[in-house]
């Protein structure tokens, strides 16, 4: 009772916070309305090579990634499964107790577990099964109350969702030039959004408002002017470009390694 007491907590303040940030977006009425065009932002040399890189990625295990352990011959598996890794990066498997996961490719943990039950057991040949990722993260930051990387439960959530986890507007905020950031294949694509004021629904593109995971959110203090230098020199102190490479590419290869049987 006291766990879904605290989640409703968290949702009511969530829910208020939004309302808020509606509430201050429809009390302001000056600036352009809408979103621009979204606009390319190619990549330089050096993050081209990171994109290229970063397509033979492997994707690494994270914190909240739930798998489940398979063994060929041993009978209590049933005691194996839907297990997830904690925010500590360890997970406790029957048998041989804590081992840490997090930071390892699917294989790699697979070889790590079969040295440790063959320790103990004749026959240990097992396969790890990736049955859930953990949740998908956005990252905000700027002129917001909290800025950091955030987890989406489900990828319905958008734009207004995710600056109201961080807590809504600062002070200083710029609203009308509120910055979505997207990694993709040619390049950066930046949508401008402008969040003075919402009350024509069909001001705003409804692509400018929905996220997707690894989505960067930039408030700025002022005009932004140049979006590229603020992507070369801003964001990479805060977000890591070369990391989101990786993360993107691994999850479109894990078909590759995500059953993993000696």
């Amino acid at each position: 009772m006291f766990l879904m007491a605290g989640t409703r907590v968290k949702r009511v303040a969530l829910f208020a916070v939004i309302v808020a940030l509606c509430f201050s977006v429809l009390g302001c009425s000056s600036g352009p309305k809408g979103s621009r065009a979204p606009q390319l932002i190619e990549y330089n040399e050096a993050e081209i090579a990171a994109r290229d890189a970063a397509k033979s990625a492997r994707y690494r295990l994270h914190p909240g990634d739930v798998f489940n352990i398979d063994f060929k011959y041993m009978l209590n598996k049933d005691k194996l499964q839907f297990l997830r890794i904690l925010p500590d990066g360890t997970v406790t498997c029957a048998g041989v107790g804590e081992v840490v996961a997090a930071g390892l490719t699917v294989s790699e943990f697979d070889s790590t577990l079969t040295e440790l039950y063959a320790k103990d057991f004749r026959d240990a040949e097992l396969s790890v099964i990736l049955k859930e990722f953990a949740s998908s993260k956005v990252y905000v930051f700027g002129e917001v109350q909290n800025p950091g990387h955030y987890e989406l439960e489900t990828l319905q959530e958008g734009l207004l969702q995710s600056l109201a986890m961080a807590g809504g507007f600062d002070t200083h905020a710029d609203r009308s030039e509120v910055a979505l950031i997207r990694l993709t294949e040619e390049g950066y694509i930046y949508y401008s959004v402008d969040l003075s004021h919402i009350e024509e629904a069909s001001s705003i593109s409804p692509l400018a408002l929905r996220i997707r995971p690894n989505d960067i959110i930039y408030v700025p203090r002022s005009k932004i002017g140049d979006m590229s230098y603020k992507i070369r020199y801003l964001l990479e102190p805060v977000v890591s470009i070369q990391n989101l490479f990786w993360d993107i590419y691994a999850i479109s290869n894990i078909d590759k390694v995500d059953r993993i049987i000696r």
